[in-house]
């Protein structure tokens, strides 16, 4: 037996309208409720209406309801409404159609098969299904409701409520091509820009001086600059906006490679609203746009960086969708990469259970290896996201691709109003990818002793702290400017090269660079003595 997306969302459907104390219900709330597009759903309706299971109620308070007692109205019935009869074959004909059938023995086990599927789905109600703990209820009458004043998930939310994007969360997992968090630019806007990095209990002030200028504001969300998901400081700052200000609406963006396991983590802390980033459900696209990835302390890269990436985003959404979280999946797209992809991406996450999508056109950024490539015009972008609009899903047409620290309406942002003067300025910062790694990066132009200064060294020999293996050697361009904004944005540079050491060993070491490492986390060592003889004081 093979139902189809039409018999599935049918049975969604009538089960909101037996759920629903509300009076009838518009085909629009239950199109939002369940991220089914309300075309689809019309298609679908005229069927129910046609086999008598529902009826239109006109007016002001108008729409659908059942036409007879949810405790009459069997879950085998709606399916056979929409999908015909559902017995096999062979089983529905006794066997008369095959020439195999006289003593087969498979005959038997297909209606038994038949009996018992039949068996189940004949005997459950609507009545039954709306009983069963973890009922679609909550998510009609309070998602609906969320979803209506979130200005990315509404097509009209946008227009009339705010969001505010907090940037605590400078760490990310994984390098897409596409992406440089080089922050900040005040005058641009895009993902990852941000003119400051917060604290939690910063950002929890923040939105308090926020929501005494814009009273409208009803959406938190935190979306970067790294990925929210590798940063402890994201699950503090989300305890803390829950503590103090419960009526605001939690939202998480994130790449998906730390969403399993920790969906459960971000429900019980409140938050009802996940977006996840993906690109690719084949390793092979996906290895054209990921750079690499780090997961359990090990770098990954092509289609082992790809797979494990796809492989978790799919798992989180899996996730997310059973806790009864509302997610949009993003999809970068990019031309001559992804495009012809981005369809079969898209079923597949509507099969799993995604709200909506929002397709967004690649930003070229200096420094990336997508710098060079264009991005897609306008009507490309439109007419693949009217063609993936008619594969049944929800599609985001009003995204203005954000940045990380934006406020205000969309499309109006006010960041530059709230600027924090004592918050850490985010120009200089680097963004390190994964964990602290279990390493030493030695400043040294001999390889065996720490004989150079953070800033002067021509070479970083990154060496293992377990077997004092030499993990890579990163050279350094010595020729830039040892003073102003350049210096910094060098320095800056060369800790994110480094990828995560758990030491840093120089001969010496300015204020400026000492800060940053120590920010991060990464311990300054400062010696002149052999590499063996630091990795023997560490190892001690």
């Amino acid at each position: 037996m093979l139902v189809s997306t039409k018999g599935r969302y049918a049975l969604r459907m009538m089960l909101q309208l037996a759920e629903s104390s509300d009076g009838p219900v518009r085909i629009r709330d239950v199109a939002d409720a369940q991220g089914i597009s309300a075309k689809y759903l019309e298609q679908i309706m005229i069927v129910l209406k046609g086999a008598g299971f529902v009826e239109s109620i006109r007016g002001p308070k108008g729409g659908y309801c059942l036409s007879e007692p949810a405790d009459k109205i069997t879950v085998g019935s709606i399916i056979r409404a929409m999908e015909g009869e559902l017995s096999i074959n062979c089983v529905r004909t006794n066997g008369s159609s095959c020439p195999h059938s006289k003593g087969c023995k498979t005959l038997k086990l297909w209606t038994m098969v038949d009996d018992a599927v039949c068996g189940i789905i004949d005997k459950i109600t609507l009545k039954d299904m709306a009983e069963w703990e973890g009922s679609s209820k909550v998510l009609l009458s309070d998602s609906s409701r969320v979803i209506s004043q979130h200005p990315c998930y509404d097509d009209s939310a946008h227009r009339k409520f705010a969001r505010m994007h907090l940037p605590v969360a400078p760490r990310c997992n994984i390098q897409c091509n596409y992406c440089n968090r080089k922050y900040d630019c005040s005058n641009e806007s895009r993902p990852g820009v941000t003119s400051e990095v917060l604290t939690p209990s910063e950002a929890a002030d923040k939105v308090g001086r926020v929501l005494e200028k814009i009273p409208e504001l009803k959406v938190i969300g935190i979306a970067g600059p790294g990925d929210p998901l590798a940063n402890d400081t994201t699950y503090e700052t989300i305890a803390l906006i829950g503590e103090r200000y419960p009526d605001l609406t939690l939202c998480i963006s994130t790449n998906g490679l730390a969403l399993p396991g920790n969906a459960k983590r971000l429900y019980d802390l409140g938050v009802r609203f996940v977006t996840i980033t993906m690109n690719a459900l084949d390793p092979e696209v996906g290895a054209k746009v990921y750079g690499r990835v780090i997961l359990d302390g090990k770098e990954l890269k092509g289609i082992d960086a790809a797979t494990a990436l796809i492989e978790r985003q799919l798992k989180g959404l899996e996730e997310c969708v059973a806790l009864g979280m509302v997610v949009k999946i993003n999809i970068v797209m990019v031309p001559n990469v992804n495009v012809d992809h981005i369809p079969a991406l898209v079923r597949g996450v509507k099969e799993m259970g995604a709200y909506t999508v929002n397709i967004l056109p690649l930003i070229p950024v200096e420094g990336t290896p997508f710098e060079n490539m264009e991005a897609p015009t306008p009507e490309m972008r439109k007419s693949l996201m009217d063609s993936c609009g008619e594969l049944g899903i929800k599609v985001m047409r009003h995204c203005k691709q954000c940045r990380a620290d934006a406020i205000g309406l969309l499309g109006n942002d006010r960041s530059g109003e709230f600027a924090c003067g004592s918050c850490r300025t985010a120009e200089v910062r680097p963004i390190l990818l994964g964990d602290l790694r279990d390493a030493v990066a030695f400043a040294s132009d001999n390889g065996k002793d720490v004989n150079r200064g953070f800033g002067n060294t021509p070479s970083f020999y990154i060496v293992s702290l377990s077997d004092g293996s030499l993990l890579e050697k990163v050279d350094v361009d010595t020729s830039r400017s040892v003073a102003g904004s350049g210096h910094k944005e060098h320095i800056s540079s060369i800790i994110t090269s480094l990828k995560s050491p758990k030491y840093v060993a120089v001969s010496e070491i300015g204020s400026f660079p000492s800060k940053l490492l120590d920010e991060l986390g990464i311990k300054v060592i400062i010696s002149d003595s052999s590499f063996d003889d630091v990795l023997k004081g560490l190892n001690a």
